[in-house]
């Protein structure tokens, strides 16, 4: 059952629809005079205006085999995401009174990521994408969300696919921008639409500004990036950068990351060819430069003098090495990112040339600054990277911290690695696991803790604001919250039924309740904050119950007298 208090808060009790509970109503059954009360105008959702006005005889075919089956929706626990678990509760009453017969899980995040990737046991599901740098780059995440064989929605189109890897091919920058406009637009349009995004995050960070100064906001990140933990300079004896975070890493192994913890927390124990720069653009990091010869050919220049944390230096062959076994055995977040690269000679000890099958505009912002240098002399003797080996306990790399101690669900430490090619910062750096975000805030205020790691919401901000020791910056985020559709199975592999539901998103709602005003209506998977990316063309529906019964019987869909959804005769 779902109940919305005055207040705005959206509890949800139980796991099932009193419709799911119930056996479905006889098609001949009426509703009972006695509840359309005539002397009072009936509210809005009861009156379905646009439900087709069918005829007893006719529904006498609406058999049990056509109800539309029910719908798992997987979203997030209140514990791990607040906001997430209220849409999820929303959406359930939204779609209830559309006549689905809603399943909802709340799920941890972990268990979450695990389902998903089976394909199966769900219909929709929530989930997050946040704003990491090099996802400026449109080709970051119309692949990962959209391309075949890489996406939680079992979607799958040649065209889109084709599209994809046509603007990624594209080094014209304005020709590759109408081909991401295109794609967007499509995705967008009612043949499409495998998911929507609910909503555009605006990051509200706040750090401890009596202990620490120097800290960098870096777009699609916040307080909390690489920049950040290079800069960030100690105002007294405390020496230890504290990020308050509700999750740690699973596990530290670069060829089996599953979750944005682990990734975060991989970036700084090992190093990249290339970083995102304050400006959204790649700069040259373990490499200390590079030059395009032509379309398919890039001479990569490495700096001298760089170590793993066991001492051994970083030279080309191990450049080499970690891009050809992410390529072959690598996790399948990346390998995407490596399909351009036909092969990489090894000059010498500090100099490659990358081969290209074809152009590859994203390459430095979307291979570059994401794909780990490994040490060759650790992993080329582990048959199985994915299996064989345990990397939590004392990981190599070349990033800028070494792992200290961890501490499963309550603490990671990291040392700052001082054979590093750039100064760090913080001495010490750790990530210390919390309940829930409000914890994380009153960790804050209490000084246990030195900047959240996820945003805080728009009440936290305000009673930041108030704390002498807290300094609050805003910036607005290309992170986005995804309901996605699974369109391998009935009802949600028809595109006319997500067309409609694509209209039970109540942006108002989300946006000044569950949000209190820090975010934007879901615009699109390229954010608009990602101004130059971003197509203003792509239909954006609003929130319109009407217009989904509108789409969902011109379609063939039927409802009974209970009000229960039936598929089309013919499907």
């Amino acid at each position: 059952m779902l109940t919305v208090f005055a207040l705005g808060i959206l509890v949800f009790s139980g796991c099932s629809s009193p419709a799911a509970q119930a056996p479905a109503a006889e098609p001949t059954q009426a509703p009972a005079p006695a509840e359309e009360k005539p002397t009072q105008p009936p509210a809005p959702a009861e009156e379905k205006p646009t439900q087709p006005s069918t005829s007893v005889e006719e529904k006498a075919a609406l058999t049990p085999d056509r109800l539309v089956p029910e719908v798992v929706f997987v979203f997030s626990t209140a514990e791990h995401d607040p906001a997430r678990n209220e849409l999820g509760i929303l959406l359930t009453q939204e779609w209830e009174k559309l006549g689905l017969r809603v399943k909802a899980q709340p799920m941890d995040y972990e268990k979450q990521v695990d389902l998903y990737g089976t394909g199966e046991g769900f219909n929709a599901f929530t989930l997050g994408y946040n704003g990491r740098p090099e996802r400026f780059d449109p080709d970051v995440l119309l692949r990962r969300i959209y391309y075949t064989g890489l996406n939680f929605m079992g979607f799958s189109d040649p065209e889109i696919d084709a599209l994809i890897d046509a603007q990624q091919a594209e080094m014209d920058v304005d020709k590759r921008r109408e081909i991401v406009f295109k794609i967007q637009d499509m995705l967008a349009s009612p043949g499409y639409l495998p998911a929507v995004v609910a909503w555009n995050e605006v990051d509200v960070d706040a750090y401890n500004s009596d202990l620490w100064e120097n800290i960098q906001v870096a777009p699609g990140m916040g307080i909390y990036n690489y920049w950040t933990l290079l800069s960030a300079t100690p105002k007294t004896d405390k020496t230890t950068f504290r990020v308050a975070n509700t999750e740690l890493p699973r596990n530290l192994n670069p060829f089996f990351e599953t979750t944005g913890s682990d990734t975060e927390m991989m970036r700084e124990l090992y190093d990249t060819l290339a970083r995102i720069g304050l400006d959204s653009q790649p700069v040259p990091c373990a490499a200390e430069s590079w030059e395009v010869i032509d379309p398919t050919t890039i001479h990569v220049v490495l700096r001298q003098g760089m170590q793993f944390s066991d001492g051994v230096p970083v030279t080309a062959k191990d450049v080499k090495y970690s891009y050809d076994i992410q390529k072959e055995q690598g996790s399948s977040i990346y390998k995407p990112f490596l399909k351009t690269i036909d092969s990489i000679e090894v000059v010498d000890d500090y100099n490659l040339i990358f081969h290209l099958v074809k152009p590859d505009a994203s390459i430095f912002m979307a291979t570059f600054a994401q794909i780990y240098i490994i040490p060759e002399h650790i992993w080329s003797q582990i048959p199985d990277p994915k299996a064989d080996y345990d990397n939590n306990v004392n990981p190599i790399g070349s990033g800028p911290y070494i792992l200290k101690e961890w501490r499963a669900n309550e603490e990671l430490l990291t040392a700052a690695n001082k054979n590093y090619q750039f100064p760090v910062g913080p001495e010490f750096y750790s990530e210390v696991i919390y309940a829930n975000p409000d914890a994380i805030f009153q960790a804050l205020v209490d000084q246990e803790a030195d900047v959240n790691y996820e945003p805080l919401s728009v009440i936290q901000a305000q009673l930041a604001e108030a704390v002498p020791h807290l300094t609050v910056e805003r910036k607005n985020s290309i992170s986005i919250r995804v309901v996605g559709f699974n369109v391998r199975v009935a009802p949600f592999d028809d595109p006319a039924f997500r067309d409609a539901i694509g209209y039970t998103f109540d942006y108002d709602t989300i946006v000044n309740v569950i949000l209190g005003g820090a975010g934007e209506p879901g615009a699109g998977v390229i954010a608009p904050a990602n101004e130059f990316w971003h197509s203003s063309n792509q239909l954006v529906r609003e929130f319109n119950p009407d217009k989904a019964r509108e789409i969902l019987a011109a379609a063939g869909y039927e409802w009974d007298a209970s009000g229960l959804l039936y598929m089309p005769a013919d499907n």
